[in-house]
């Protein structure tokens, strides 16, 4: 359930950054009289390419730990393996990418630390039907 809220919220932040990053800039520019048209034309150019390909990112990469987690009940050793390299790979987002980083990285650690225990690597060996 961590796993679905943590990449849930990865991608909301994915989301808004492709639509408020663009947004915002455009509003500066067009606010500030100091900026030139072609500057300010460049700066929105820039931001917004950069807001796509942030955005877009950090939604394929909620995308792969809503599937990770949604693939826990018939998974194997695989999928928590999996898991793993995706919470360990939130850890260093989450101190980028989060406005609440300690909540993003207490959960990351959780999330490893769970998934490391050995009642969970048996569940994962489990036979499948």
């Amino acid at each position: 359930m961590l796993l679905f809220v943590h990449a849930g919220i990865y991608a909301a932040i994915g989301l808004l950054v492709l639509v408020l990053g663009p947004t915002i800039v455009r509003a500066i520019v067009h606010h500030d009289d100091t900026i030139s048209p072609q500057d300010g034309r460049n700066a929105i150019s820039t931001v917004t390419w950069v807001s796509v390909l942030v955005g877009i990112g950090l939604i394929l990469f909620a995308a792969w730990g809503i599937l990770l987690a949604a693939g826990f009940p018939k998974g194997g050793p695989r999928t928590r393996v999996a898991a793993i390299v995706w919470a360990s790979v939130a850890i260093p987002l989450s101190l980028v990418a989060y406005i609440l980083w300690m909540f993003a990285l207490a959960s990351a650690v959780i999330i490893i630390v769970f998934l490391a225990l050995n009642e969970c690597a048996e569940w994962f060996r489990r036979p499948r039907e």
